[in-house]
Parts: C-alpha cells; structure tokens; sequence
C-alpha cells in the first residue's frame, strides 16, 4: 500500500504538462488545499500539482488584454509539489477618470470624462451664435458680417486698391481706388537702388505680392498688406506708412507680412501670379507662383508664409515675361520669344508644354484669360482656346499688359491700334467680336477693380476709366513733380476680378474668462459651420492673465475647417484667465457660414 501511494505521489510531482496515466482521474492531479481546477483543461491552474523550478508567466483576463493600459501579467509559482495563484497580475477593472485605461480597451478614460475631456464636474463653456442663451456674435468684433445671427462674410464690395510700383525707387504705392488716393508706401526689399520691383499679384485679402527681379543679385517676392495688418512689436500701435511721403525703414513696416529670395542670383523673377486652389480634403490652399526669366521655370511659394512648396514646373525654352491661371488650375506663362508655357499647377512636374505663336506674333508680352478659359497673349495681340487647340488673331493690335476687367471685356496696355493709329495707349477688346476701342489714355500697365480700368503710364501719373461711359479721369496729378516713379508695370499688373460678395477675407474675435492665473485652462472647441468648397474658416487662439496682455501673445492655430471635424481639443493647456478667439472666413466665391462656436474648459490646478 505504501508503494503504491508513493507511485502515485511521484506520478503527480512530475511536469505538469507532461503525459498522464489513461487511468487516473484528472481531478486525482488537484493536490493543494482546496483545489478544485480541473487540471487536464488547465495544467497551471492554482493547486494542480507541479515540479517546476522556477516560476511561470500568468494572466486571467481576458484574451489580448494584457499589456494593454494597465492591465499585466503576474507569476504563479510551484510549492510544495502544487502551483500557486497567479500574483501581481493587474486584470481589466471598471473605468475610473484617473488618465489611464483601466478597463485595458486600448482608451484612457472612456466614458468618464466630462464634456471638455476632464475629470470632475468643473466643465464651463461659452457658446457664440443665435440659440437662446448663446452669446450673439458682434459684428464689431473684426470685419465680419453677421446675418440672422450667422457669421458670414461681409455683404457689399472688399474695399479695392491699386498697387502699383515705383521700379527705380524700390518702393510700391499703396492706392485706395475709392478716394484715389495713395494712402502707403512701402519698401519691397533690402536694397532700394538695386531691388528693381515690377510685376505684381493681389489676392483677395487686397494683399500685393511684388517680385523684385533685382537683375544684379537674387530675386526675391515680397508681400505686403493693405489692411488687417498686425501689431507685431506689441506696441498698442501699427507702425506703417500713412502716404507717399512717409516710407518707414525696411524691417520696421507692420504691414510687411514676408520677404523671401527665389532661385539663384541673376534668375530675374518676372512673372508672379497668386492662386487659391481647393486641396483634396477641402481646405484653400493659397499659392504664389513666380517665373525666373533666365532660369526658364516656375517655382511655388506659400501665399502666407512665403515658403517654397518644394513644387516648381520647368517651362525649358519659354524666359517668362507674364503669367495667370485658368480655372482648371492651369498656369498660362508668356514667354519672351514667341512662346506660352502652360502647366498644370497640381501636378507641375514634367507637365510643363510649350505652345508657339502663330508667325509674325512676335514675343508674347503680357497675358489674360477670360471666363470660358480662352487665353488672350500680348504682342501682336492673338487669343489661345485650348479646348480648339487654336489661335485667333486680333488684327492691328498690340499690347504689353492684357487684362480682364469686371464689364467681362480685355482690357490692353501700352495699346497701338492700327485703326485709330495711337500707340502707347489703353484699349478694350470685346471678346465674342474682337472689336477694338481705342482711348485717349496712355498706358503701360492695366489693373481693374469696381472703381474702373486703372491705366498707369510712366510719367507718374494713372488715368481711371469708367468701362460704361469710357471717360477717362487723370489722378495722381498733384504732386510737385511725378507721384509715382517710373512705373514699369508691363506685362503683369493684375488685381483678382473676384473681389466682390462672399469673395475674400475677414475676421471675428470672441473674448473668453476662463480660470484664475493659479489654474491652467484645457479647452475643447466645437461648431456648427457650412464651408462650401471654395472656402474655409480658421481658428486660432491666445491667452494671458490679463485682458491687456492678449496683444502681446501670438495666436495659436486651433482648427482649419475643413478638413477638421468638431470636437478639437487645443492640446496643450493655455495659460491665462483671459482667451481671446480669432476666427478668419475665406473664400474665392462661395460664402462659409459660422452658425455656432462653442468653446468648453476645465480648471487644474497648476504644478
């Protein structure tokens, strides 16, 4: 008997997981006190016998749970010929609001926050709009409109202004088109007597981006605003030019946004042109093209910060002298010879082609494209319809500027008309008949805006025509001496033609207490907002600890609508009792719609 129990015995200290006797009875394995596993399903369960010598990995949670949150792994170990429980293994738990994941779902917190991704029942939260109880948005609060409690884009015409260079000066005239005016001047570069400032692009803020070609060194664009600008030093005050005679030193001008050199020294920048294009998830995106004349290719910037995109289209063989866009995001260049370079600005590598001219065009100066998308090239003045693949000449005509004006007509500079015999002035050119008007206005350079056609020669002088009853008014003109210094505006001087209703930019700001200055504030923003493609709704946001100091703080980027979707969490906490909210509507012609913004924040205690 006592043989046969120590056979027994030793049968039961040996691996538990190795063969067992076909007679015995698993639950027979169960040796520690009160074991009731059923060892043959689970060999290491506490009380099934053992002979392990060291101890084994263990976890009772659920499968794929462990490692995951705060859930881990324990050891269970072999005593007295018998394993036993499995210790220090954390298994899931009920969520609690402590910034782990307690439940081990793979989520810190879920379903126990409060509404502004908190602990606790401290959530406070604002909300702009027109329900009952939000704060109503104030249409003083920025430039912005508010529309049945909306906040939309404001109605009524963006304030238009001519931009027009001062080449030898290295300057550019700031004009209000409304008074006729020159409200700014400005610096366009570091080195006035070598800058060289000639052609030109607005965008639909009213912003001017100006190349100097800078022939003796490196091209650069620079823009300058000509309203909204901001505070930059924090001085309660912007400090910017008031007038033709008040040119502040470079670097010290708030309106000057950037200045960025663009390709290599003696690539003589002479063509810019801004663009808006909607990206693949919906948001604008804003972008400056610019043709390097002895480099033969176009190179892209960011509208506002004025970086190269790393984009750049070779257009080997055209020297560009003028350049738009069309519709169809394609870049139409005019090339020194008898050429148009064209790209496709999405996807500008290698998709550059070259066009030439009918014989006897001449070189291509200056450049339009109309409504249907026909492109109008100076010179000897011919219309381009890519759809035809083909050219139409406008007989006796040439031009150096071609642009078109809000009445859907071309509008040429520096025009000689074979039919009326004047040269060197400004014609309209219908575009179903190709009927040429020739006026009594000397031009060079043409800009056109809702206060009219805008012909600047280069005695110092601009001449404003009604495109209705086509008189023509000289401005400009009261100075002692020329306003304007030599203007050299050929081939490209072009404001957007879309500076109307819903078409460009403004700005709200919303005020915000949050906690005092012994707490630091998280803040979670929400909405309710139509952003039709075409346009887009940014947000950003400051803080300080007084109302005061928010002009000293920079606005951080919150959200870009689209492509973010409500809720948007700020991320790192703001510090300051005071919020200050900014939000900027944009669109190319379409109108965005702020229905509601609501901003929520919680309390904590500051280390």
């Amino acid at each position: 008997m006592r043989l046969l129990l120590a056979l027994l015995l030793a049968g039961c200290g040996a691996s538990s997981r190795g063969p067992r006797d076909a007679g015995v009875d698993p639950r027979d394995a169960c040796v520690g006190d009160g074991c009731a596993a059923d060892c043959e399903d689970d060999p290491t369960a506490a009380g099934c016998a053992c002979d392990a010598v060291n101890p084994e990995a263990c976890y009772e949670g659920p499968p794929g749970t462990a490692g995951t949150g705060t859930c881990a792994a324990g050891l269970r170990s072999c005593e007295d010929g018998a394993w036993t429980s499995c210790e220090s293994q954390v298994l899931p738990r009920d969520e609690v609001c402590d910034g782990l994941d307690d439940d081990c779902d793979g989520t810190a917190d879920d379903g126990v926050v409060n509404a502004c991704g908190t602990c606790g029942d401290d959530c406070l939260h604002v909300r702009f709009g027109h329900e009952p109880g939000d704060e109503p948005f104030d249409a003083r609060s920025g430039d912005c409109a508010v529309r049945d409690g909306d906040l939309v884009l404001p109605e009524g015409p963006v304030p238009a202004f001519v931009w027009i260079p001062n080449t030898p000066e290295g300057t550019i005239s700031l004009i209000d088109a409304g008074s006729r005016t020159e409200i700014g001047r400005f610096r366009t570069g570091e080195d006035a007597a070598s800058d060289n400032p000639s052609r030109t692009s607005v965008d639909h803020e009213g912003a001017v981006y100006v190349a100097n070609r800078s022939t003796d060194g490196r091209s650069s664009v620079t823009r300058i605003r000509a309203r909204s600008c901001p505070d930059v030093d924090g001085n309660a005050r912007l400090d910017t030019s008031r007038g033709r005679d008040d040119v502040l030193p470079w670097g010290e001008d708030e309106c000057v946004d950037w200045h960025e050199a663009v390709g290599g020294r003696g690539g003589a920048a002479n063509a810019v042109v801004y663009q808006v294009r909607p990206a693949l998830d919906g948001a604008l995106e804003e972008r400056v093209w610019v043709g390097l004349e002895n480099e033969e290719r176009y190179v892209e910037l960011d509208a506002h910060s004025g970086e190269a995109t790393g984009s750049q289209a070779d257009c080997s063989g055209c020297r560009p002298t003028g350049a738009r866009t069309d519709p169809d995001d394609r870049l139409w260049s005019a090339c020194e010879g008898a050429q148009v370079c064209f790209f496709d600005t999405t996807v500008p590598d290698g998709s550059a082609e070259i066009l030439d001219l009918p014989i006897g065009s001449g070189p291509a100066v200056g450049l339009a494209v109309d409504h249907l998308g026909r492109v109008w090239v100076g010179g000897a003045v011919e219309v381009y319809d890519p759809l035809l693949g083909s050219f139409t000449e406008v007989p006796g005509v040439t031009a150096t500027t071609l642009v078109l004006g809000y009445d859907g007509m071309i509008w040429a500079g520096g025009c000689a008309d074979a039919a009326s015999g004047l040269e060197g002035t400004t014609c309209r050119i219908d575009v179903d008949t190709l009927a040429v008007t020739a006026l009594d206005a000397p031009s060079r350079g043409i800009d056109t805006n809702e206060s009219g056609v805008w012909a600047v020669p280069a005695d110092g002088t601009a001449g404003v025509i009604d495109p209705e009853t086509l008189a023509v008014d000289i401005v400009l003109d009261d100075c002692n001496g020329p306003c304007l210094s030599e203007p050299d505006t050929w081939s490209g001087m072009a404001s957007p033609v879309t500076l109307t209703t819903a078409q460009g930019r403004c700005e709200w700001r919303g005020l915000v207490r949050g906690c005092s200055e012994a707490y630091e504030t998280w803040w979670v923003l929400s909405w309710d907002a139509e952003t039709p493609l075409g346009s887009q709704i940014a947000v950003e946001a400051r803080a300080s600890r007084e109302p005061g100091g928010l002009d000293r703080e920079v606005f951080v980027p919150v959200a870009s609508i689209p492509p973010d979707t409500p809720p948007v969490d700020l991320g790192d906490p703001l510090i300051g009792e005071f919020i200050e909210i900014q939000v900027t509507m944009r669109s190319t012609g379409v109108m965005p719609v702020l229905h509601s913004l609501q901003v929520r924040w919680s309390c904590v205690v500051s280390n």
